[in-house]
């Protein structure tokens, strides 16, 4: 292993990785209740805002991190099951976090489309209810994260 690719997987560059992706977990939540307990005219600045952060958390699942072993990698440690269901669980976990965008996304713009921007249940209901489905995704990956260990 290079020193590059030691210094990579470091205990803390991975703990780093997750802090950014919890921050990230938990901002987007925060704003839609926020953006969802305004008037709909000042609410929706921070449910766009939210659509950003929901976005990028969506992208940082796609991204290679250096503690998720790839496809084919050779590790003396992990039989090609476990590596076979770590990916099968790191493929359900960025299903799950794609689908919630997409209906965050619609929930967001489907009442600009409808042409009913100012209607309460397009501004507070939707994005609450909404909600939450994404605290059931967030909790489905913190216990998968659990499960495999640090």
């Amino acid at each position: 292993m290079t020193e590059m690719a030691r210094l990579l997987t470091t205990p803390s560059q991975v703990a780093i990785s997750h802090y950014a992706l919890l921050i990230l977990l938990s901002t987007g939540p925060m704003l839609i209740a926020i953006g969802a307990l305004l008037p709909p005219r000042a609410g929706r600045p921070f449910l766009v805002a939210a659509l950003i952060f929901l976005g990028l958390e969506t992208a940082l699942f796609f991204a290679p991190h250096p503690d998720i072993p790839r496809v084919g990698a050779h590790d003396s440690m992990a039989t090609p099951t476990l590596q076979q269901e770590d990916e099968g669980i790191l493929l359900e976990t960025k299903a799950m976090f794609l689908g919630l965008f997409g209906i965050y996304a619609a929930v967001l713009f489907i009442p600009r489309i409808l042409h009913r921007l100012e209607s309460r249940l397009f501004s507070t209901a939707l994005p609450l209810s909404f909600l939450v489905l994404y605290s059931a995704g967030t909790v489905f990956w913190l216990t998968t994260a659990a499960a495999e260990g640090p």
